[in-house]
């Protein structure tokens, strides 16, 4: 059910004939009273003649989060290799959860030719 709280006289009398609700009077202004409500909605005079601006108001709660000991990180729980040699890692094993280190593929040694054999 919405309660209308109107700031004048005229307002409420307008208000109670075209809504056929009662109104509080309060004294002050009504975008004051607004601002210092958790919830509100307020019509307000406009700018131009015969308009109204619609407002909404609603205060967020600011949650401040307790300071709390900095977490360890967790060991990782599949193994993972630790080879220097490894130039990276690759996804293995059931839907890739674990890794397989990657090595660099050696390359073939050509054969000497043979006035290298001589040389040195």
């Amino acid at each position: 059910m919405a309660r209308w709280v109107t700031f004048d006289e005229t307002t409420r009398t307008e208000l109670d004939r075209a809504v056929g609700a009662e109104s509080d009077l309060r004294a002050g202004g009504a975008l004051d009273a607004a601002l210092a409500a958790d919830r509100a909605v307020a019509v307000l005079p406009a700018p131009e003649d015969g308009g109204a601006l619609l407002i909404t108001l609603s205060r967020r709660i600011q949650v401040h989060p307790q300071p709390s000991a900095p977490k360890a990180e967790a060991a990782p729980t599949a193994a993972r290799w630790e080879d220097p040699d490894a130039v990276g890692y690759s996804a293995s094993g059931f839907l890739g959860l674990l890794d397989a280190p990657v090595y660099e593929d050696e390359e073939e040694q050509k054969p000497k030719s043979w006035w290298r054999k001589i040389v040195g």
